[in-house]
């Protein structure tokens, strides 16, 4: 008796949707997380960026995890939005809690993206307490509006 492993495997173009449609909502919780981290909906806000992408596909043809560089690339999607983004969450929660300028902000999304590229080329997956534990590393370094 012979038993087949069935792996899941997506084309270069469902990948590229996976990671596209996945930016939008992903930079607008760390905006959220950046402009009010003493929310009491703080924890919610990192649950749901593990929710938006927490694994992904190996890619049909090749059977490997996408590249770090094929992630990253399609994770910017929404970035040039930004400031749009910024200005939605303000009229939902009010004024910001921290000053935090879109160039930072920019920074701070590019950080999580680097993070979520390479865990995903790596293993397939983000793992929830690295991924929590990152989004509190970026808040702090970037909520108070430094770049250090």
């Amino acid at each position: 008796m012979y038993r087949y492993i069935v792996a899941m495997s997506l084309n270069r173009e469902r990948l590229k949707q996976q990671f596209e449609d996945a930016s939008k909502p992903i930079v607008q919780h760390i905006i959220k997380l950046l402009y009010y981290p003493d929310s009491s909906d703080y924890n919610h806000w990192k649950q749901e960026i593990y929710s938006f992408l927490n694994d992904t596909y190996k890619m049909k043809g090749s059977n490997k995890w996408p590249s770090e560089k094929f992630i990253f690339t399609y994770l910017q999607a929404y970035n040039d939005a930004i400031d749009g983004g910024c200005k939605k969450i303000v009229s939902e929660y009010g004024q910001p809690h921290n000053d935090v300028s879109t160039d930072v902000i920019l920074q701070a999304v590019i950080e999580y993206e680097r993070f979520a590229a390479q865990s995903l080329s790596q293993t397939g997956n983000i793992y929830n307490d690295e991924l929590y534990a990152k989004l509190d590393e970026i808040v702090n370094k970037y909520s108070k509006g430094g770049t250090t």
